[in-house]
Formats: structure tokens, sequence, C-alpha cells
């Protein structure tokens, strides 16, 4: 006899995934759990009844539990934490600021950011002010000195500087003022901080287009921007360890650098692009010289701003970073600084990404005329390694 497979009763939001769902489903019943602990069913035993799967149940657990709603403990089970141990300080009313910037491709990417921590945040009554972002030290110094003055309760940091960002981690950390650093790694300062995976998602994006025949791929990227470097650095490592080539091109400061990059473009077969606006602008640009993505040469950007890669010309292939999630989680941490909690630090989390494959990227017909070996073709030269 076949058992027919539950159907989710759950009802998740525009491009909401299901775990965020059902854990807002969870959240209402620990709301009404009181101050008694109260042990909440086993992963097996919530799939049923919201008809979702095990992995769909552990990532809605795993968001509580980072969120300080319950606490699990090996061969008894999962608790509610109730809530006179959730906090230490009332905090209903107050405000943390979150700074953005202007800096090339960070606008849908950063919104993402602001609804995560928004997202926990709301929860306590806690509400998130925007701010600028400082361009330089001194700045950033007195903007976090007047934000620790101005009875802003936290701080969630976030600068493609990473001089301003030192800067201002440093005035927080000197004013006892509760930060968060966002979207970087900061380790040689006592600091929390949440990012994603730089390196793994540099690693992936190479291992990617080596799987489809690429071995001369040039990253399009800006020099000054530390996550940017770090996945330029896998890439490169990558590459040279299959016996490719990889050249670092900084295009966001003028258009001469692209201009370069486009005349030694022929050396390439793919372009691995900082964030998925830069890889837009590629794409266009090679339009404009008659050349078709992916058929004439593929292209890979970063981040996922679905708004660029599912609009652009051609969808672009791009590493997503767990963006509205980043944003949770710091705000997560930040919260218990604020509340008084007693917290282990710095506490450093680097999410996962995930490679969205769309059609921007595909294996090279040849390779061009500088790498051309007696006229193979990409597939002959395989074939033959």
């Amino acid at each position: 006899m076949t058992t027919a497979k539950a159907t989710s009763h759950l009802a998740p939001g525009p491009q909401e995934p299901l775990y965020r769902a059902l854990a807002d489903a969870l959240r209402k019943d620990i709301a009404s759990a009181g101050s008694e602990p109260k042990r909440l069913p086993t992963g097996r035993e919530l799939c049923e009844p919201h008809g979702v799967s095990l992995i769909t149940v552990r990532k809605a657990m795993a968001l509580l539990a980072a969120e300080g709603l319950i606490t699990r403990t090996p061969k008894r089970g999962t608790f509610v934490v109730p809530p006179t141990k959730q906090t230490r300080r009332d905090l209903t009313g107050l405000a943390v600021a979150m700074n953005i910037t202007a800096a090339p491709g960070d606008g849908s990417f950063m919104s993402l950011q602001m609804l995560g921590a928004n997202d926990f945040l709301q929860r306590h009554n806690v509400h998130v002010v925007i701010k600028e972002s400082p361009k330089t030290t001194e700045s950033a110094q007195i903007f976090t000195n007047a934000l620790a003055r101005s009875g802003v309760a936290g701080f969630l940091c976030y600068s493609y500087n990473k001089a301003c960002v030192r800067a201002m981690v440093q005035a927080a950390l000197s004013a006892a003022f509760p930060i968060v650093v966002l979207s970087d790694r900061e380790d040689e300062l006592p600091v929390d901080y949440v990012t994603c995976d730089n390196h793994a998602g540099g690693l992936m994006a190479a291992e990617y287009l080596l799987s489809l025949g690429h071995r001369h791929i040039a990253f399009l990227a800006q020099k000054d921007h530390a996550t940017q470097m770090e996945r330029w650095e896998m890439l490169r490592q990558r590459v040279s360890q299959a016996g490719g080539e990889a050249a670092l091109y900084e295009v966001w400061r003028s258009n001469d650098e692209m201009e370069r990059f486009l005349a030694e473009r022929s050396r390439f077969t793919a372009a691995f692009c900082g964030h998925d606006h830069g890889a837009s602008r590629l794409i266009q640009q090679l339009a404009k010289r008659g050349l078709r993505v992916p058929d004439d040469f593929s292209v890979i950007g970063y981040d996922n701003s679905v708004d660029v890669c599912e609009h652009a010309a051609v969808p672009i292939t791009t590493v997503a970073q767990p963006a509205r999630e980043m944003g949770l989680r710091a705000a997560q941490l930040v919260y218990e600084r604020m509340s008084g909690q007693i917290v282990a630090g710095p506490r450093r989390l680097q999410l996962a990404p995930e490679l969205i494959v769309r059609a921007s990227a595909a294996p090279p017909r040849e390779l061009s005329v500088e790498h051309r070996d007696k006229g193979q073709t990409v597939k002959e030269r395989r074939k033959q390694q």
C-alpha cells in the first residue's frame, strides 16, 4: 500500500523559502509556551503535520536556534528557551543602526540584508535605522562615536572599504558599543562578523568554469574590495592547479581598464565578475562588439541579484550569497550583545554560497587564436587529457 505524500499547508511569501515559513509557524507555537520549558517534537515528528521534508525542518530549527529561541541537547531533545533567559535587558523601542554604501552592485544585495536584519529585530520590537557609510577612516571614527552617543543600541557595520571597517570596529570596541561586521571578515580584532564564505564562492566558480572546459579565465573586480579579492585568490589558485591561466582586471574605476580587458579578451574564454551588475555590464559590452554570450564567451557573476540576473539580455549564472540570512544572523548576534547576554566571542559566521546555473556560461566552442594548438578545439584537447 502506498502512502500519499503530505502536502504542505504552509504559505510562504513570494520567493520565501519553505523553511522560513515553517520557522514562522513554529515561532507562533513558541510564543504560546510561556515561561515553562517546553520540549518540541523531533524533526521527523514535525514533517508530516506540516507536509515538509526533514531537510526543511532542520533548516527551520537551525534558524530558531540561531535566534536564541530554542536550544538543542544531545539525546534529550529540543527545548524552548524561556523568555526570561532569552534576554537580560528590555530593548523595546530601541534601534540598531545599519550603514549602507554606494559601492557598485550592492543595491539589491544590501536590500536583502536589511530585510533579513529587520525580520529578526522587528520580532523583538527593535527598529532598524539606515545610515550612509563613511568614506574615510577619520570620518568612520567620527561616525561610529556619534552613533554610540546617540542612544542607538547597536550597529551592523558594512563597508567595501577595509580600512573604514577596521576604523569603525576599533571605535565601537573602545566605546563598548555593540557591533557586528556584516559581509566582511575582521580576524585581527575581537569582533563578531557574519559573511559569506568567499573562498568557497571563488572555488565554486572556478570548479564550474573548469568543468565546462574553460582554462583561460579573467576575473573582473574591485581590487580594494576585500571579499572580492578572497574570491579571486581561490579562482587563481584553482585555475593554476588545473594548468590554466587566470588574470585580474580592475574595471570599475574607469572605462580604461574595461577597454584594456576587451582588447585582450581573445586570451580568455570566460570571465568571472565580482558582482552581477558587473556581469550584466560585461555582457552589454561584448554584445556591442558583436560577441554572443555564451556562444562566443562565457560570463558568470556573484551575489544572485535576481533583478539583474533574470532580466539581463542573457540570464546570468552566478554564485548566490544568502544575503537575507546573513542580515538576520548579524541582527541576532548584535541583539545578544545589546541585551547583555553572556556570549562567547568573538563569533565568526561564514555562510555557504550556492551556484545558480542560468544561461550565460557554456563549454567554449574553441580556444582563441593565442591558445590554439595546431587548430585543436577545446573538445579535442579535452579528449586527449
